[in-house]
């Protein structure tokens, strides 16, 4: 599922063009199995020597599975044309290519019906801080749209959302209201239908996240209140 997310991200393409006419550059060790695509590999390390020429050095290098390397070593490139070599990070996993995305700044909703996007956001959040999917967690979600249409215009506090929602989400209620960080509590005068409470939690200093429990026990996310909207938040109904 992450292969579609950073095709979506302009700032991950690039296009090269071998002005040089550069031939192929060699590589220690060679690839393993490649069933039979001579021409795509040739090719590669054609694309590869552009990228000696031109000094690259942050470059990633994902890897199917017959071609790992062994544990501690690495793939090596290089040419007899160039003193500069290449030695890439290596991508043997999906989910590493998550250490090199920009979450909040990437992939944050622009509109009130982006709930998908928002969800999209904290699942890859969770699995980048926590090493775990959101359906580990022991409380479910679900978010209003007037939820998502708060979060539009905030820029500053994006990763203290996604951290707190996601510290929020991993424990029980009990444990949120110990949390020194969270301080979830219910709003005093803050009841929407009969015996449904509205609580918050912290994001910052400042700024909440309101929210109820649905019938069945999920956490129903209500509306963010960023800086100078706090108060709002409290005025009774």
């Amino acid at each position: 599922r992450i292969i579609p997310i950073l095709y979506k991200f302009d700032s991950l393409k690039l296009r090269l063009t071998n002005e040089k006419n550069l031939k192929l550059c060699q590589i220690n060790p060679n690839l393993g199995n490649l069933h039979g695509q001579l021409e795509i590999n040739n090719k590669f390390l054609e694309l590869v020597h552009i990228l000696i020429d031109s000094s690259e050095k942050n470059v990633l290098f994902c890897l199917g599975i017959c071609n790992h390397p062994a544990p501690q070593l690495g793939y090596l490139f290089f040419c007899d044309c160039h003193d500069c070599t290449i030695s890439p990070r290596l991508i043997t996993h999906p989910n590493e290519w998550l250490a090199y995305l920009n979450i909040p700044e990437t992939y944050w909703p622009l509109h009130k019906t982006d709930k998908r996007i928002f969800m999209i956001a904290l699942s890859l959040f969770i699995q980048q801080e926590y090493n775990q999917k959101i359906s580990d967690f022991p409380n479910k979600v679900e978010y209003s749209e007037q939820f998502v249409d708060s979060l539009v215009n905030e820029v500053k506090h994006r990763e203290a959302i996604l951290d707190s929602l996601a510290r929020r989400l991993s424990i029980i209620q009990k444990q949120a209201t110990q949390n020194k960080s969270l301080k979830d509590e219910p709003i005093k005068g803050k009841k929407r239908k009969k015996g449904e409470i509205e609580r918050r939690f912290r994001v910052t200093g400042e700024c909440r996240i309101h929210y109820k429990y649905s019938s069945n026990g999920t956490i129903v996310l209500l509306r963010y209140y960023g800086e100078g909207q706090h108060d709002t938040g409290l005025r009774k109904s």
